[in-house]
């Protein structure tokens, strides 16, 4: 690393910390956001539940409510019995939402339902939710109990891995600019979804471990080149979470954390996404590696089950969110394998570079 490089690292990591003590995370406000009236259509406030147990079920729900009025749902339910199901339609007016969340206490317990129209599908020969069967009329009402504190990840993020990377960026006032315009509030916790879906004649009881994340600020999801967000619920209790993301300001930034034992550790560094295969969908399997602050090196094994598909600003970019396998030196977990792509691949396939299977830190 230059001198150059060194010195831009240790101001970013500075103004990072002066920001952490100058604005820390209020919780109550937080949780208790909503948009403002005259709040502009680039303005969400999204939440997401994400329920997985180790027999192979998984349900999740996303509400992403526009300033404008219109509101983005996501409802999935993958049966371990083979039943696949997903809301055809994502984008609603407010007044016909199908989706709703409510906060029963901050920090703990939320409330979430969804009822509507999903469709019964089969997977193609990329894995994909995307071969359409029958439309059946549905309700689930559900409760997340949080069991680890919230992590937000502008406050309690370490700042090493995020001065790393900006400090490898040139830098302008437009970049600094992109960086301000851009940035939201992102946090996730931990617990257990407790409910109940039902088609009208049957009903399925639903208690899985799970994660949920709030955020709220500027989203323009056509800003983002790509981006990977790898969730890892695992049998023992533990969890890991290690998100890649490249804007075309920043060409790689990675953040997550690793629970274990009712301690949050963070993420030092993980594979780069360029040794990841990228091919436009969720790779049907591959590994990565995950170093944390204190020293700890993961080898994390993966392998896609299905991918729902969900296209934003009218394809603009597209989240293919998989649901898969995962194993950390032999313990098991299920949860969610999330790749994004914006509709122009010369944007995250500009470096050339052949996908690969595994990679290296």
């Amino acid at each position: 690393m230059s001198f150059s490089q060194k010195f831009k690292e240790l101001i970013v990591k500075r103004s990072i910390e002066k920001r952490k003590k100058k604005n820390p995370f209020d919780e109550i406000i937080a949780e208790s956001f909503q948009l403002p009236p005259d709040a502009g259509i680039d303005q969400n406030n999204s939440y997401y539940f994400s329920s997985h147990d180790m027999e192979g079920n998984s349900l999740l729900l996303r509400l992403g409510i526009r300033g404008g009025g219109s509101c983005e749902v996501w409802f999935a339910l993958k049966e371990n019995g083979g039943g696949i199901f997903v809301n055809s339609r994502q984008v609603f007016p407010g007044e016909q939402c199908p989706a709703a969340v409510e906060c029963l206490k901050s920090g703990l317990k939320w409330k979430f339902s969804f009822n509507g129209t999903i469709a019964k599908v089969s997977l193609d020969e990329n894995l994909s939710a995307s071969l359409f069967e029958k439309d059946i009329e549905i309700s689930f009402e559900g409760f997340f109990t949080a069991s680890s504190p919230i992590f937000e990840f502008s406050r309690h993020m370490d700042s090493g891995p995020i001065a790393r990377a900006l400090a490898k960026e040139k830098w302008s006032g437009n970049f600094f600019a992109s960086l301000t315009q851009n940035h939201q509030v992102h946090y996730e916790q931990q617990g257990q979804v407790s409910g109940e879906f039902s088609n009208g004649s049957i009903s399925k009881p639903v208690n899985w471990p799970a994660m949920r994340d709030h955020s709220y600020g500027k989203r323009d999801w056509e800003y983002m080149d790509r981006h990977i967000w790898l969730m890892a619920l695992l049998e023992n209790g533990d969890a890991l979470n290690v998100n890649m993301v490249r804007y075309p300001d920043i060409n790689e930034l990675q953040t997550g954390y690793f629970i274990s034992g009712g301690k949050t550790i963070c993420v030092d560094r993980a594979t780069s996404m360029d040794e990841i295969e990228c091919s436009g969908h969720v790779p049907l399997s591959f590994n990565y590696f995950v170093r944390l602050v204190d020293g700890q090196t993961f080898t994390v094994a993966c392998k896609k089950e299905l991918e729902y598909v969900f296209p934003f600003k009218d394809g603009a970019y597209t989240i293919f969110e998989g649901i898969g396998n995962f194993s950390i030196g032999g313990i098991k977990g299920r949860g969610i394998l999330e790749f994004g792509f914006n509709s122009d691949n010369a944007r995250w396939n500009r470096y050339g570079k052949e996908p690969q299977i595994h990679g290296n830190l």
